[in-house]
């Protein structure tokens, strides 16, 4: 799950109100995680395997599986409580 959230993850933006309380301004559903890649075994480049670790940036795969985590997340805190 920590691996998912890294490269998964949305940017959120809060603008905090007088009283300290926090309205949700704009998400960057597209920036974290566009592009990973790791040393190639054969050379000394650059190798993307962004698409072996997460679907197409912007499909519905890609939202489905984000949200499906998030779900997973909050479950495993309520079983903390």
């Amino acid at each position: 799950m920590h691996f998912f959230k890294k490269v998964n993850a949305d940017i959120r933006y809060y603008t905090v109100n007088e009283g300290s309380t926090n309205t949700l301004t704009r998400v960057n559903t597209s920036h974290v995680g566009k592009h990973i890649s790791t040393k190639a075994v054969r050379g000394n480049h650059r190798q993307d395997i962004t698409l072996e670790y997460k679907f197409k940036e912007g499909s519905t795969s890609e939202r489905a599986a984000l949200l499906g985590e998030q779900k997973n997340a909050i479950d495993s805190l309520a079983r903390q409580v």
